[in-house]
């Protein structure tokens, strides 16, 4: 408890001189750069283990599956409750525009748009990013969905070769993920440090002015995650007993690592840790579950992107029939899959929504100044529904959980 109060105070400070010193020369000029080093040279020593980790779990977990009746159910289970999960997500984000719509004050932009839309090449596109031609190239592009598909392949053919060498590759994969979760976490030994560089970082880039022109955009997409939240909280609790305290608790240092970082990817060892030590989840579900949620199950990503897209797709004049609005939450729930858990990621999933709809790029531009911000909510959100999901899913299983 001590050691989480620290840590919110180091992030109330962070984020409150950032605020009193974002107009200070001296501060902007000599004090920031290397600040903003420092924040950048902490996320990138998280960042290149995370990519190991995440291939070594799919592996491992996937080779498991087909070994026994209890693979294949796991597989089954998750795949349901992540789908029902996404969906829910981008339903909550269509209703909180509904609902703020009428709130809106924004003109549209003295800009033609061209209304024919062109899902059937966003839909080839995503499609060709399942098969990546060169997976090495994908690593190196973050392309998340290629690599996700290459490990769940790699996964269930492992399982079907010689015993033997199966089990020998497994023990490879098995030190892989070991050894590069020992060095995320000597990395996080520098958490600190690196949230109030992270933190001070983005309170002094917030751009105050597209706040207050955009501030019934931000509060939308703030209540939404909040709503969406609570939701989880009150399934949890009706369906397997779980008081939201106790869950809040023992999953604490992920969602305050994922609000720091901004980072899906990051936070993976601490939620990790959390759901195996504090909440007492069986590490295969784990180990399987929250590497393939935070690549395919990014709830605040689907959430954020199905809000924007309605929001940017009014203001640039887009007709907003239920139909269009459908079709816009459609997109945005299949573009929701295989983002990369980075900073800001969900902004190329945004624009490929409003490539579709025949909206340039430049549309971003009036969200931008404040979506920092915004995405630490959408990062704690990620982290949160993909913990939800596991902990729904181990009580479905008869896993006796401590936070019962």
């Amino acid at each position: 408890m001590k050691s989480l109060n620290n840590t919110l105070l180091l992030i109330g400070f962070a984020f409150s001189s950032g605020f009193l010193l974002k107009y200070n020369n001296f501060i902007i000029q000599y004090i920031l750069p290397p600040v903003s080093t420092i924040g950048t040279l902490f996320l990138n020593a998280l960042m290149m283990s995370v990519f190991p980790l995440i291939i070594s779990s799919i592996i491992l977990g996937m080779s498991k599956i087909g070994q026994d009746d209890y693979g294949r159910s796991l597989a089954a289970k998750v795949g349901g409750v992540f789908f029902v999960n996404s969906i829910c997500a981008v339903l909550v984000g269509w209703l909180s525009f509904s609902f703020f719509q009428p709130f809106f004050q924004i003109q549209p932009p003295a800009i033609q748009i061209n209304l024919a839309t062109q899902e059937m090449s966003l839909f080839t596109d995503i499609l060709l990013k399942f098969f990546p031609r060169n997976i090495f190239r994908a690593l190196a592009d973050g392309e998340m969905i290629g690599i996700i598909v290459f490990s769940m392949l790699f996964g269930v053919t492992l399982s079907s070769i010689d015993k033997s060498l199966a089990g020998s590759i497994n023990n490879v994969l098995q030190g892989i993920f070991d050894t590069t979760l020992g060095i995320t976490r000597l990395v996080m030994r520098a958490l600190p440090l690196g949230i109030f560089c992270l933190v001070f970082d983005a309170s002094v880039k917030i751009n105050l002015e597209a706040f207050r022109s955009l501030g019934v955009f931000f509060i939308m997409v703030i209540v939404a995650i909040f709503l969406y939240s609570i939701l989880w909280l009150c399934v949890l609790y009706g369906a397997a007993n779980i008081h939201p305290k106790k869950l809040l608790k023992a999953i604490q240092s992920a969602l305050i690592t994922a609000f720091s970082t901004s980072s899906s990817a990051v936070t993976l060892p601490v939620a990790l840790d959390c759901l195996e030590e504090k909440c007492g989840i069986n590490p295969r579900l784990t180990r399987f579950m929250i590497p393939l949620g935070i690549t395919i199950n990014m709830s605040g990503t689907a959430l954020f992107v199905s809000a924007a897209a309605l929001y940017l797709a009014r203001a640039y004049g887009h007709p907003m029939t239920l139909n269009a609005q459908l079709s816009i939450v459609f997109i945005s729930w299949i573009t929701s899959f295989g983002i990369a858990g980075i900073p800001s990621g969900c902004l190329v999933a945004l624009m490929i929504v409003l490539h579709s709809l025949g909206i340039t790029n430049e549309a971003i531009g009036l969200i931008i100044g404040f979506d920092r911000i915004l995405d630490m909510f959408r990062t704690i959100c990620n982290i949160f529904a993909n913990i939800c999901c596991s902990v729904i899913v181990a009580y479905g299983d008869g896993q006796k959980l401590k936070i019962s």
